[in-house]
Order: C-alpha cells, then structure tokens, then sequence
C-alpha cells in the first residue's frame, strides 16, 4: 500500500495560487466582457435543462449564439447539441473573456450559411489520493481531454423532419499520472470510480450519428455510433467535466452503460402541452471508441437495454426548474469483462431520481437497484446505491454552483475477488465549486472522501483532492 507523497502537487498548487492572485485583484462579482464578446453571450432559452444557464431575475443574459430551432432539446449537460448551443461566452463570470469574439461571429454566420455548429474545448483533470493501493504506475491522476464537436443540419433546417449529422474528434491522454478510469478501483480501491470522463483513449472519433426529427419538438430519433448515458438518466449537474466527478453522479455505476457504440435511441414527448417525455436507447455492449462497430452490434449481439420516463416542471427556465424520473434497465453480459478477473454477468433494474429547486438551493436524491454484475465499462458491483446531496447556485455573485453529494452503495454479496474477499459497503461524499473564472473558462476545485473503500481493506478513509478546469469556444 502507497500514501501518495505530493510529488505531483506543484502545478496544480500553482494554478491554485495563480487563480487567487487574479481573484484578489479582481472583485468578486460580474464583470463585463468585451463589448463585442457580450453579444456572443448564450440567450436563456438555447440551452437544455443542464443548469448551465443559471440566472436571476436582476441579471439577464445577452441575447446571442445560435439561433433557436426548437423548444425541445434531447438528453442532458453533456449532449452534443448542448455542448454546441454553450459553447458561446456567459456572463457574470471573475474576469473577462479569452477567446476574440471574430470567433464567435463566425461560428455564427457559418452556421447561417452552412447549417453547421462547431465547438472546440480542453479540459483537464487532477486529483491525488491519501491512500492507495499501489496497483497503477502512478499513484496520481493528470489528465487532458481536447475535443472537437460539430453538427451538420443537413435537412429542413428548423422545421419538421430536420435531419441532421452529429460528431466529436476526441482526444483523450494521461500527461504523467494514472488513467483516470481505473485510478478509483485500483488505484484508492473504490467501488465506483472517482472519475470516468478522463479516460487515455487517443484520438478518436467516439460519436458519429444521424438525428431525425419527425413532428418538430414532438419525437426525435438517433441512430449511429453514440453514448448512451449523454441522453439516459438525466441529471442536472451530471457533467463531469465541470460538476460533479465521482460516478455515483456521473456514469452511474449501479448501471451497467455500454461504452461508445452502435445504437438507437428515441425521446418522445406525446403532448406538446405537457413537459412529460419517454426516452429509449438500445446500444451495443461491445461497442470500442477506437472501432466504428458494426461488426460486434450485428455480430455479437449483446445490448443494452433503456427506457426513461420522466417530467419537468420549468418556471423560469432553464434556470429554476424540477424534475424526476424512473429508469429501467437490462444488460446483456459483455463478450470479454470490463476489466480480466471481475464478473460479468447480465442483469436489469430501476433507478428513481428527482431534484427540487427553491430559489437558488436545488436538492436531488435518487435509489438505484441493479442486478448486473460487472457489466458495462462503468464496472457496476452494487445491488443498492443511494445518492442525495444539495446545491447552492451562483455563490458570491459568480456563475456556477457550490455542489455537497452523499452517495452509498450495498456491494454484491455473492461477489468475492482474489486477495481481496468479500466486497464490503462503501460510503462517500464529494465537494465541489464550479465557478466562471472568464465567460469561456470553468474552474473546479474540490475534494472526494471515502469510507470504507471496498478494494481497499487496509483503509478505512481515503480523501482524493481534485482540480479541473474547462476552456470552451
């Protein structure tokens, strides 16, 4: 067993320092942006239920970005089509813009020429735990995520029967630490992992698929290479990139998700008076970023299963908003286990999930129960898990959220590991503050705590500070 002995501290420490420098000379509230950069701000009403436009009544957004084409938008804070309508500066951030605004221009008049929307974006991951197992090369984790996002309205642009290809160029690397994936149960011993977004995966082309819409804002249909968890399980601060991290919050591991893969997902809303919607998704088990897939979906035919019936009730939103939903779920065993040795064994089940907002406080919660052991590349190895915890919006003026989380996972019985035996039950915690440092660039410090690690029985406590950052245009 390693105690991690800070060798890798000095960079983030000094960004840590670089940022309160800055801070201090800066006061702590809404800064204007460039004039120019203003007008690109993103209008309220282009982003999804995300939380990612959160505002008061005192302070509006600019009007600017692309232009609406419906009132529905599908799947959470990290689909595609939302990473393109955020992708323009917002205010009420520390200090002011990194990007020109020419850039923002452009990307709007290409999309009124082309029907085009493009984004690119960097974001880095770094975390360090108290105690580790000593299992990976590093006992820390240092990771970088660029990725290019573009999609393509090819047909009836705006209107019923839109047609339209979406894609991402991705490129993700451990610069001299862990990857990240792994560095939860291997690396602190945990049952869920401590992150699952910043993965060493290469360049890569991980999404590439066709959209169709049919009625406009009625039912929409996706078919090609996707990830099912950018559009199943909905959770407003489900971004790992800049929210939550730990995966109890993100890639939930009491599902089984599929990777990158073939697939076909839907989401319905069959009254337009009503924010009641149903979304489904087939997807392959198999499925490989670095593949295209089609050999495994057709071949091997083992899939994910989900279905995903839920409601908004939308005030001024999306800024003040609630919502709940109930999951089901099944999972067909993967061909080769996520990782050698563990179990993979096919299985369903439910999840409930609901969050509560007053006035700048959201409360969420959610119960999962699952019988599918190992399956998926989120590596699930709990029967019951139990999440709940509080955000607070817009702390000291500053765009973002302070985010509390409690999470609690009751691990298979009938599962026993070499050297390890019986899994025991984890408890945990994450902290977090999400803030706009520049209208184009979120910063997030914060801190996971674990009791009890389950692949970790010589400790009892193991805290994992972390750092990320998000640059997006």
């Amino acid at each position: 067993m390693n105690t991690g002995d800070g060798r890798a501290w000095p960079a983030p420490i000094a960004l840590c320092v670089y940022a309160v420098l800055l801070l201090g000379a800066s006061p702590l509230a809404a800064q204007e942006p460039a004039e120019e950069d203003a007008k690109r701000a993103q209008s309220s009403e282009q982003t999804s239920s995300s939380g990612e436009t959160q505002q008061d009544d005192e302070q509006q957004v600019p009007e600017g970005g692309y232009p609406v084409e419906r009132k529905r938008l599908v799947g959470g804070p990290t689909d595609v089509t939302t990473d393109l309508n955020n992708s323009f500066p917002k205010p009420d951030s520390v200090l002011p813009s990194l990007i020109p605004g020419k850039w923002f221009t452009f990307k709007e008049k290409a999309y009124e020429k082309t029907g085009v929307k493009l984004s690119f974006s960097y974001q880095a991951l770094y975390q360090n735990a108290s105690d580790t197992l000593g299992l990976l090369d590093a006992d820390f984790v240092f990771s970088g995520w660029l990725a290019f996002e573009a999609k393509w309205n090819a047909y009836r642009r705006g209107e019923d029967y839109q047609g339209s290809l979406t894609t991402i160029i991705d490129w993700r690397t451990a610069m001299g630490g862990a990857p990240s994936a792994l560095y939860g149960p291997l690396g602190v011993g945990s049952l869920w992992a401590t992150d699952v977004a910043f993965d060493d995966l290469g360049p890569t082309v991980p999404l590439f698929y066709w959209e169709q819409w049919f009625k406009k804002d009625v039912l929409v249909l996706r078919v090609g290479k996707q990830l099912a968890s950018q559009t199943y399980d909905f959770f407003r601060f489900k971004d790992a990139r800049s929210s939550f991290t730990a995966s109890p919050f993100t890639l939930h591991n009491s599902i089984p998700h599929p990777p990158f893969g073939q697939g076909v997902s839907f989401e319905w809303w069959p009254n337009q008076g009503s924010e009641l919607y149903l979304q489904g998704t087939l997807n392959d088990m198999n499925g490989d970023p670095d593949r295209f897939g089609l050999d495994t979906f057709f071949q091997d035919r083992q899939y994910f299963y989900g279905l995903e019936i839920g409601y908004f009730w939308k005030r001024n939103f999306p800024a003040d908003f609630d919502h709940i939903h109930l999951d089901v779920f099944y999972a067909d065993e993967r061909a080769e286990p996520s990782v050698p040795g563990f179990p993979n064994e096919a299985g369903g089940g439910f999840k409930v999930l609901g969050s509560k907002q007053v006035g700048r406080l959201v409360g969420f919660g959610s119960y999962t129960f699952n019988t599918a052991e190992g399956g998926g590349f989120s590596l699930s190895f709990a029967r019951h898990t139990v999440t709940g915890g509080l955000a607070v919006l817009k702390p000291a003026g500053i765009r973002g959220e302070v985010g509390v989380g409690l999470s609690w996972m009751d691990a298979f019985e009938d599962v026993t590991l070499p050297v390890i035996g019986d899994l025991r039950n984890q408890f945990g915690s994450e902290v977090y503050w999400k803030l706009l440092l520049t209208p184009d660039l979120w910063i997030t410090p914060g801190v996971q705590f674990v009791w009890n690690p389950a692949f970790n029985p010589a400790a009892d406590f193991v805290a994992v500070p972390q750092l990320k950052f998000r640059l997006f245009f």
